[in-house]
């Protein structure tokens, strides 16, 4: 993990701290292990190719629309790698119409030596050593190319080189010799080009007392509030991304279009903004013409389709903030974007699809800005507490060391989160999935504004999904009615034995070197519309294998190293979740535990849920595990009364790694 590349330096020269480290760790050796060991093999059934939609089609409605994003005019992107970690330390997404920026910000080997150099000194020192210090240091490399001190010189060079020459601009140094904010580039170009020897050394030490002034990007624009406290007011906007013009399965699979379909008949009044690649676009304006007939008369709020010349992800959390900005007293749409679209914790891999694409926003009318940080939405969320009168920003730690990576320090790099999201306060939590949305649902209540905040109860969860497995494989008597009552009470019980006759019976201690046959994961469906029970099977032997380690059956796994680092990863994991509850607590919330399953792609996660007034659209994969749906369902009821919980299926967007709250976000 610490030798892989991010531009011309690694991962290790990220400055990192080690507990980080471990998590991104240990989440990777759970997904080698099931890569490895938890497949299903054999003829499983194709999956259904969907019927195409005839030439008649649905009627036209006037409140379907599309257009064309701003990628149309932006091509170059789409021929870029979905995910692209060779970019400089200091590369921003250009906006539309810019001059031509496909080589990313890496100088070339046509660049000058001087260039080069300071390239490879920024991308090796800039997290350890920081913006102001390694700044200077690629100035005096630089040197030689300047003829006389410029300072519109030097900030081109120092933009070649990698340095974050926005955020740079921010800096400033009070006293004697110093510079006010902008006046930094200035102040280096004077420093460096005339200076040398002893002089050039106290330059060197004056730079490291400046300080940040940031400044918000979109002045006063507040992020929306994910608990809901203004629940009064109806969201101006709902956005999606749509990867396909079909659904996986079919209706019901909770995929990316099943979603959208959903979200059109639970929110009729809302206006929808959907975006989509060109060659899917219209496919979904003519599906979503069949939503708007049926939203109700005098409901049809319009339905936006964006048509954009790039590949796009289904997270539209992810690539632009969701928020309001005040307007002759009134709110108006408005998004914040990342410095670009990124995906991965330890580095920031460049997602050119999702970057182009903001620019689109402004064509729907949305008010936006391209932050100088990086951030990705589902690992932010943002708490309006009334009865404290805050507002407060929960960030995944993720997000804090992605802008370390810039040269801020940690310190800093939350509280310009702080200010860019409109927050009174900032709170970095640590992130045991990969987004702390998956962990952590915020929800104030009706009347009181009082905030609960729900986290996972994994066990629950894990003793939930197993118990809904055995049943299945009673059902198709894979084991004959006796053996059954006795696991089903061994397994309630949570005793090794229990846990240990389930898993000789599979044949898990053999490490399924060979994979598990597909006629035993066909058992796992109820025949629910869109379910799958090879992804049911999937987080099955997950939760079987989260359990065995919870229990602690290490001293049976007969010297399968990989299973039993792959046990230690999922205990580690789940001390942070109690050490992230206990911080929370600490905020004055109440905390309570919901019955919940995190495991990545085979998640069975209530969690990731979307608050759209006083209704609470709640992620669910029904089927199979429909009980963990309705304990998570009943417990949000008691909590939080009077809150209306309404399900939308998300099965397979949570095999893809993501639920409602990545795929949905809202305008408020």
């Amino acid at each position: 993990m610490l030798a892989r590349s991010f531009g011309a330096a690694t991962v290790a020269q990220l400055n990192l701290p080690e507990h980080f480290l471990r998590r991104c760790a240990d989440r990777a050796i759970i997904s080698s292990f099931n890569e490895r060991h938890r497949l299903v093999v054999g003829d499983a059934a194709a999956r259904p190719i969907p019927q195409p939609l005839g030439a008649d089609g649905a009627s036209p409605v006037d409140s379907v629309q599309l257009i064309d994003g701003a990628s149309i005019r932006e091509p170059r992107w789409a021929s870029l790698p979905d995910e692209t970690p060779a970019v400089g330390r200091g590369f921003k997404f250009p906006p539309s119409g810019a001059a031509a920026a496909a080589d990313l910000g890496l100088p070339g080997e046509g660049s000058p030596y001087e260039v080069r150099r300071a390239a490879t000194i920024v991308a090796r020192t800039l997290a350890r050593d920081g913006l102001g210090p390694v700044a200077i240091e690629a100035a005096i490399v630089l040197r030689p190319l300047q003829v006389v001190a410029d300072p519109a010189r030097l900030e081109s060079l120092l933009a070649a080189a990698g340095i974050p020459v926005d955020l740079l601009a921010m800096l400033e140094l009070s006293g004697p010799g110093g510079f006010a904010r902008a006046g930094c580039v200035a102040w280096l170009a004077s420093q460096t080009h005339v200076k040398g020897g002893e002089n050039l050394a106290a330059s060197r030490a004056s730079i490291r007392r400046a300080q940040l002034a940031f400044e918000p990007s979109l002045p006063g624009f507040r992020a929306t509030d994910d608990a809901g406290a203004a629940a009064a007011h109806a969201p101006l906007l709902a956005r999606l991304q749509l990867t396909r013009g079909d659904d996986w399965f079919g209706i019901g699979d909770g995929g990316a279009v099943d979603i959208a379909r959903q979200v059109a008949a639970s929110l009729p009044g809302v206006p929808l903004l959907i975006s989509a690649r060109q060659d899917h676009a219209p496919v979904i304006a003519q599906l979503a013409r069949g939503w708007s007939s049926e939203r109700g008369d005098g409901e049809n709020a319009s339905i936006t389709i964006m048509s954009e010349a790039v590949t796009v992800s289904q997270w539209a959390q992810d690539n632009a903030r969701a928020g309001s900005l005040l307007a002759d007293g009134h709110a108006a749409s408005a998004a914040l974007l990342p410095r670009y679209s990124s995906r991965g914790s330890e580095l920031s891999a460049f997602v050119p699809g999702d970057s182009a694409i903001g620019d689109s926003l402004e064509i729907a009318g949305i008010r936006t800005a391209r932050s100088p940080l990086h951030f990705q939405g589902g690992n932010t969320i943002l708490v309006h507490d009334a009865v404290a009168a805050r507002r407060v920003l929960l960030v995944g730690e993720a997000e804090v060391y992605r802008n370390v990576a810039l040269g801020l320090s940690s310190a800093q790099s939350l509280d310009c989160l702080r200010i860019e999201l409109g927050a009174d306060q900032a709170v970095m939590l640590p992130s045991p999935s990969y987004h702390i949305d998956y962990e952590v649902l915020c929800l104030s209540a009706p009347g009181s504004g009082r905030i609960t905040v729900f986290v996972a109860d994994q066990e629950a969860g894990e003793r939930c999904i197993v118990a809904a497995g055995l049943a299945a494989l009673q059902r198709a008597n894979v084991f004959d009615s006796v053996t059954a009552n006795r696991l089903h009470e061994g397994l309630h019980a949570g005793t090794p034995e229990a846990v240990n006759q389930l898993r000789v019976l599979l044949r898990l201690q053999d490490g399924a070197a060979n994979g598990f046959p597909f006629m035993l994961a066909s058992h796992f469906s109820t025949g629910s519309p869109g379910e799958s029970a090879i992804g049911n099977f999937l987080t099955f032997l997950d939760a079987l294998d989260s359990l065995s380690a919870r229990v602690s059956i290490d001293q049976d796994l007969e010297g399968s190293a990989h299973e039993v680092a792959m046990h230690a990863a999922r205990c580690r994991l789940n001390s942070d979740r109690a050490a992230m509850a206990t911080e929370l607590a600490e905020l004055g919330w109440g905390v309570v535990q919901i019955p919940c399953y995190n495991a990545a792609a085979r998640s069975v996660c209530p969690l990731n849920a979307v608050r759209v007034g006083n209704t609470l659209l709640l992620p669910q994969v029904r089927g199979l595990f429909s009980e963990l749906d309705a304990r998570a369902n009943a417990v949000i009821w008691t909590s939080v009364p009077g809150l209306i919980v309404e399900g939308m299926t998300t099965a397979e967007s949570q095999r893809r790694n993501g639920s409602l709250r990545c795929a949905l976000s809202i305008f408020s």
